[in-house]
């Protein structure tokens, strides 16, 4: 009986911590690939999966990385580092720092009205 407890204990820490993993990457998978700026399609996001990614009107390739806590981190050619904070769809407009959400195939930049659309 006591196997069988710790064989229990021991399944549900592994199951725990695939889930908590599993999830911990989703964003950064969901981030990955080309985005098309809703007012104007030739403005085109693109995240690699190496962590480098291509921002319209900056020079040269950036590096991104979404951290445990979903923060955005964009570091530009020159090594400026711009950094966006991981919001809910419905607090995109109430939040004064620089943020970013993604839903229904849309990143979402800074407000609602500013989204790129999964190509």
């Amino acid at each position: 009986m006591i196997k069988l407890k710790n064989f229990t204990f021991l399944m549900t820490i592994i199951l725990m911590t695939i889930l908590i993993v599993g999830c911990g990457n989703s964003i950064k998978n969901t981030i990955i690939g080309e985005w098309a700026n809703c007012n104007d399609e030739s403005r085109v996001m693109k995240f690699y999966e190496d962590g480098t990614c291509e921002i319209p009107g900056e020079y040269g390739t950036c590096t991104y990385t979404i951290e445990s806590d979903n923060l955005l981190k964009i570091t530009n050619y020159y090594g400026e580092i711009q950094t966006f904070e991981y919001v809910e769809f419905n607090e995109l407009d109430n939040v004064n720092s620089l943020c970013w959400c993604i839903k229904d195939d849309k990143l979402y930049i800074g407000s609602s009205d500013n989204y790129y659309i999964k190509k």
